[in-house]
């Protein structure tokens, strides 16, 4: 038997040599293959480019880095080819409160989840698609107290490029003013109220789906465009901690409800109608002041009615208040009796301010005693005739 010993042989140490270097690029390659950053077939889109068609309260002092927060932020585009990628820097913590989610969808076709984090920028949103032209919506699922991002663009394959999305824009615009029960807070599970189940669980992120709440529903039952301006805890004159500060009147006109460095031009996106569902956490810490609260929401529907001459407001008794508990407050006598005040005041002066009462909701529940989702879809079902009496629709 012979042994061959190849650290003696000079042939066999060149081949072993140009084998690893070999097996080194491959490496490499495939490396290389596997990262976004390094995939030269895709080419970027600039977020400034007009075919991209954007919704909601967006920062656009930076035409190429628009920033948004609010849940329900929405971009569409339709696009050719067979890829596409979103390029996104995230400015959550990424803790279980604070982890922003958009929905994807191509070509009407089932939401897609993406989880977005400040480790990545580049975003495989679609592969291995036909080769024809596709659409596709980006919207963020959850709200500004999670965290605002940065958009940075798209990047589609070479040769291919993006066609105008008209066509897929309704001409009808409407706008939910609220709190929580707005955002979709916790309304990805359905919890058994006590004994059997308890939907007392603390916020997490992953289970906030603005996509399902009513308004978003409401919008596109009844095709019309969509914008959500709520933000948990906040309230008409106070919010669910009694403070007076930071209520939703008062950062209504900021782009970012966090921010007062950038203020939301209103001629932007003018409703046709307003949804406001506000009050529920003015009630939080008891009653509150009955003069202050009528006042500051006569205040606020003026406010509205400035901005928008020839807009529908609805005033909503929304559906998370009871008379049950806490046991003797009367809590939603008390909250449809100031709000049936209100727009009885409102009258007055402006015919186009109604008022609209939801049912007290019933389990199972969200998070947080909040709606789920089908408590979400009935909210929905129960409003959608009445828009369409006031607008015509």
């Amino acid at each position: 038997m012979v042994f061959w010993n190849f650290n003696n042989d000079p042939i066999m140490k060149k081949i072993s040599k140009l084998l690893l270097c070999f097996l080194i690029l491959l490496m490499a390659q495939l490396s290389k293959a596997q990262r976004p950053d390094m995939d030269t077939s895709m080419v970027v889109v600039s977020p400034a480019d007009p075919l991209i068609v954007y919704t909601g309260r967006i920062d656009f002092r930076n035409r190429t880095a628009p920033a948004f927060a609010y849940s329900g932020v929405s971009i569409k585009l339709k696009f050719t080819g067979d890829a596409i990628d979103m390029l996104l820097q995230d400015m959550a913590e990424g803790d279980e409160q604070r982890t922003n989610y958009f929905n994807v969808i191509i070509d009407h076709d089932a939401p897609m989840v993406v989880k977005v984090s400040k480790k990545q920028k580049i975003y495989f949103l679609a592969r291995s698609l036909d080769l024809r032209e596709h659409t596709i919506e980006i919207s963020k699922r959850t709200e500004s107290s999670v965290g605002s991002v940065i958009l940075h663009g798209f990047r589609l394959r070479q040769g291919h490029r993006l066609l105008p999305v008209t066509e897929e824009i309704p001409s009808r615009k409407i706008e939910f003013i609220g709190n929580s029960l707005t955002t979709g807070y916790g309304n990805e599970v359905a919890i058994a109220a006590p004994p059997a189940g308890n939907p007392r669980t603390g916020f997490h992120s992953v289970n906030e789906n603005n996509y399902t709440s009513w308004g978003a529903l409401t919008a596109r039952a009844l095709n019309a465009q969509y914008m959500c301006t709520a933000y948990s805890g906040r309230g008409m004159y106070r919010n669910s901690n009694g403070f007076t500060n930071g209520t939703l009147p008062l950062v209504y006109d900021y782009i970012n409800p966090d921010k007062a460095d950038a203020l939301w031009d209103h001629k932007r996106y003018v409703p046709e109608v307003v949804v406001i569902d506000l009050g529920t956490n003015d009630f939080a810490m008891g009653a509150p002041d009955s003069t202050a609260f009528c006042s500051t929401y006569i205040s606020f529907l003026e406010k509205l009615r400035t901005l928008y001459p020839q807009t529908k407001i609805i005033c909503v008794a929304g559906n998370a208040l009871t008379d049950s508990w806490p046991e003797g407050e009367k809590r939603w006598t008390r909250f449809r009796s100031y709000l049936k005040s209100i727009v009885k005041k409102a009258n007055e002066k402006d015919t186009a301010v109604y008022y609209f009462e939801l049912s007290p909701q019933a389990g199972p529940y969200g998070e947080d005693w909040h709606p789920s989702n089908a408590t979400h879809q009935k909210m929905s079902e129960a409003i959608v005739p009445v828009i369409r009496s006031i607008a015509g629709w």
